[in-house]
């Protein structure tokens, strides 16, 4: 994000050197601009600056990117009304030439090393600039391309025989031939692809994804099937827990009987052994009545003397 410092210098020189419209289109309000010139340019074009390659044209937005002081300096040394005047009267470039031949040519390697220099505070002569042993880059002067021929047989032809540079190469991509060409190659990449196995991977000589074919994938099983083994397994877990909590109940229940056993046989040995067999041994020898008849009169001579005491 440019700072407010950066924006208020960006906004003054917008002002200045015709800089309120695009150096290349002549669109108004630019957004952006090339530090290597020191120019304003639109969207539109700073799209084409960037395929030109940093080391031709450094792109920035006003706005949006962080500047470097140096970069800031290059802007106010240079301007499109500055950048215009020294490419008229030029002998590589003229107001015709393409988009990329001017911006590859010798006179804007000259005006790039020119903006430099004297964004360092140095002085700058064409004389005796280090631009003067520029050469110019063609691009794909030397760059074989693959033409098919209508038969279906391929060659290869040299720079030589097709050198074109920026809309020289978009003449030629747009040209008849050339789209033929490219539909003929597609529809026979397309019938050998129809001509492939459906049921292997696209690896193993299947059909190739991309051609209205869908993509090779292992067997899966249904959704349905998904459903019924998440019961199965739901219906198994529920199961052995009702089999665990099973078991532990009937271990509960055997270990509360057998307290109860044995609660219960300690209370019949002593009933047995405190009641029972005493009682039934006063019984043997005859003093049972005696005993209880001996208890009811000491019960009754207190209940009398309880009576008197009233």
């Amino acid at each position: 994000m440019a700072s407010p410092r950066t924006r208020n210098v960006l906004k003054d020189l917008r002002l200045t050197q015709d800089n309120n419209k695009c150096f290349d289109c002549g669109t108004f309000s630019p957004q952006w601009v090339s530090v290597s010139y020191g120019i304003w340019i639109c969207l539109e074009c700073s799209g084409k600056h960037r395929g030109l390659g940093v080391h031709i044209s450094f792109v920035r937005s006003t706005t949006m990117d962080k500047w470097k002081d140096v970069e800031l300096e290059r802007m106010k040394v240079g301007g499109n009304a500055n950048f215009r005047n020294f490419l008229k009267n030029r002998s590589d470039i003229n107001d015709k030439s393409p988009f990329a031949e001017i911006y590859n040519s010798k006179s804007a390697a000259l005006y790039r090393d020119k903006i430099a220099t004297l964004a360092d505070g140095r002085p700058w002569s064409e004389e005796t600039s280090s631009a003067q042993n520029y050469v110019p880059h063609k691009p794909f002067g030397t760059v074989g391309l693959k033409v098919t021929n209508s038969n279906g047989s391929a060659s290869v032809k040299s720079g030589k025989d097709i050198n074109f540079d920026g809309e020289n190469l978009e003449d030629f991509l747009n040209s008849e031939t050339h789209l033929k060409s490219k539909d003929d190659y597609f529809t026979r990449l397309q019938q050998e692809n129809e001509s492939k196995r459906d049921d292997i991977p696209p690896s193993q000589g299947g059909k190739y994804v991309g051609f209205g074919n869908t993509a090779y994938r292992e067997p899966q099983p249904s959704q349905m099937d998904g459903v019924t083994s998440s019961l199965y397994s739901g219906f198994s877990v529920l199961s052995s827990s009702a089999y665990k909590w099973g078991s532990v109940a009937k271990d509960s229940a055997v270990k509360l009987g057998s307290v109860a056993k044995n609660k219960a046989g300690q209370l019949s040995s002593t009933m047995n052994e405190t009641i029972i067999k005493p009682t039934h041994s006063k019984y043997n020898s005859g003093t049972l009545f005696t005993d209880l008849s001996s208890g009811a009169a000491s019960i009754a001579s207190k209940v009398l003397f309880l009576s008197n005491l009233v």
